[in-house]
């Protein structure tokens, strides 16, 4: 109707982006911008990233400030989908500290050994054996991890790992590394053998798990 009042807001935001908000009857029309604001010609996946930032900060502060699990999810998936794992780790680490669930320990370790961060893998791989010892791949994990710093136990884990679960490419391999340092050739070559006989495998009937891979490779 004439004479209705309406109400306009003009916010700029972290992204320097000026943001326009207008209230009538109760009705609110925002105007936000579609694409990430960016001072440079963007590849597909650091714009992904822009996004996903953006929406997880648009979630937190619709969310008092906090993060959201949902956020942090596609914040991480795009990190990764980028090739950044650190920044991948740290967002599931701080999701884990919201959100807590043992089960992102192994995910985090494995993040950060892909960005090259080895203590922080290390520290993960160890929260993920404290909270489940008797998984195969947590003991792979933490006795891979350790292979440098602790050899002696790394390769108690990785014979657990082997004991829990004889059929594991990764596993074979990196025992055989061992046998062939320690002197025991014949073993080492039969595990490589198994390994490279079961990785094929899968590779022809196309079941080979992406992280297998490097190690048919």
């Amino acid at each position: 109707p004439i004479n209705t009042p309406v109400q306009i807001v003009l916010e700029v935001n972290a992204d320097k982006l000026l943001l326009v908000q207008a209230s009538c009857m109760g009705i609110i029309c925002r105007v936000e911008p579609k694409n990430p604001f960016a001072n440079k010609e963007l590849t597909t996946e650091e714009r992904i990233v822009l996004v996903a930032e953006r929406q997880a900060n648009l979630e937190a502060e619709q969310n008092h400030g906090t993060p959201t699990k949902n956020g942090l999810i596609k914040l991480r998936q795009a990190y990764e989908k980028a090739g950044n794992s650190f920044r991948a780790a740290e967002t599931l680490e701080l999701q884990t500290e919201l959100y807590p669930s043992p089960d992102n320990y192994g995910k985090i370790a494995v993040l950060y050994w892909n960005s090259g961060n080895e203590e922080k893998a290390i520290e993960y791989n160890e929260r993920a054996y404290q909270y489940n010892p008797n998984s195969s791949t947590v003991n792979f994990n933490l006795g891979h991890s350790l292979m440098r710093k602790d050899p002696q136990r790394a390769r108690q884990l990785i014979n657990k790992a082997y004991e829990m679960n004889p059929a594991d490419g990764a596993t074979m391999i990196t025992l055989a590394r061992m046998e062939r340092q320690a002197g025991n050739r014949e073993r080492a070559k039969d595990l490589e053998e198994q390994a490279y006989d079961m990785l094929l495998r899968k590779w022809k009937a196309e079941t080979l798990a992406s992280h297998e891979y490097s190690w048919l490779s």
